[in-house]
């Protein structure tokens, strides 16, 4: 499942709560896109250790894709989470129709939250 985040900060309890949610009925396979993205802090980065970790205890992959050279791409180096979890460097994907909750989504694969 994709979840791509579309505002400039993230609101992360919810986009931790839509994940745990889904986590529970069997989805183990996570690309987090934070591409749009400006800014993230502790708490972002406390979120996405929480997912991969998550993740991992029930066998899954959990992948999270930057803009290259983007300051979210140089705090997660900074923060050396590279070593823990992927990291994929990407250039920006084209929009995606947004609907109630700010969640956007494409049948049996992506599912996105704009905060």
């Amino acid at each position: 499942m994709s979840l791509a985040v579309r505002e400039k900060i993230a609101e992360w309890a919810s986009i931790l709560e839509f994940f745990k949610d889904h986590l529970k009925n069997g989805v183990n396979q996570w690309e987090i896109d934070l591409r749009p993205l400006s800014f993230i802090n502790s708490v972002g980065l406390g979120a996405l250790v929480t997912m991969n970790t998550s993740c991992r205890v029930q066998k899954g992959k959990f992948q999270v894709m930057v803009e290259p050279n983007s300051q979210i791409a140089r705090v997660l180096k900074l923060s050396r989470l590279q070593l823990i979890m992927q990291i994929v460097e990407s250039a920006s994907s084209s929009s995606k129709p947004v609907f109630p909750r700010g969640f956007i989504v494409e049948p049996d694969k992506a599912v996105s939250c704009a905060a």
